[in-house]
């Protein structure tokens, strides 16, 4: 269980680090458009993919720190198995699912938002900065999608065990 959340933990960072990075550059992606000081609907996404990349830096960070905090002055063993008892375990997941949630929000709206200027299908950059935004809410999601697979397994785990433990 303990190797379990410690690959949860890198494979999180690394999906948060490139949610990060397509937030970014999308929106540098914008500021190159030559319709951007025109366009208020380019200005707009850039301002959510900005955002966006801000939520996903700050999660990363509330992870690592979490983390550490959480599995090496607690102790792995009381955090190994989530449970009603471990508050602050649950907390931690529900905070964290709660900023990926957001990130993936932001990418929306930026997606919403460069759909709706009239000059995205002449515009390379708005293009690429819409492509950025899906890896975005693709990494995103797919980190809540993780989070739930994680709380899957182990609860699916602490079933099995439990059961067995009492034949």
């Amino acid at each position: 269980m303990i190797l379990l959340l410690i690959l949860f933990i890198i494979v999180s960072v690394i999906c948060l680090a490139l949610t990060a990075y397509y937030s970014i550059k999308g929106s540098i992606d914008l500021e190159k458009s030559h319709y951007y000081s025109k366009d208020h609907h380019l200005r707009e996404a850039h301002k959510w993919l900005t955002y966006a990349a801000l939520v996903a830096t700050l999660a990363g960070v509330f992870l690592l720190i979490a983390g550490f905090v959480f599995f090496f002055s607690v102790g792995l063993e009381t955090t190994a198995i989530p449970g009603i008892r471990n508050v602050p375990f649950i907390t931690f997941l529900l905070l964290f699912t709660a900023l990926l949630i957001t990130t993936g929000t932001f990418h929306s709206l930026a997606l919403s938002e460069l759909k709706k200027s009239t000059e995205y299908n002449d515009d390379p950059w708005a293009k690429k900065a819409f492509s950025d935004a899906i890896y975005g809410i693709v990494l995103g999601f797919g980190s809540v999608f993780g989070i739930i697979s994680l709380i899957t397994i182990i609860t699916v785990s602490k079933i099995y065990f439990f059961h067995h433990k009492a034949e």
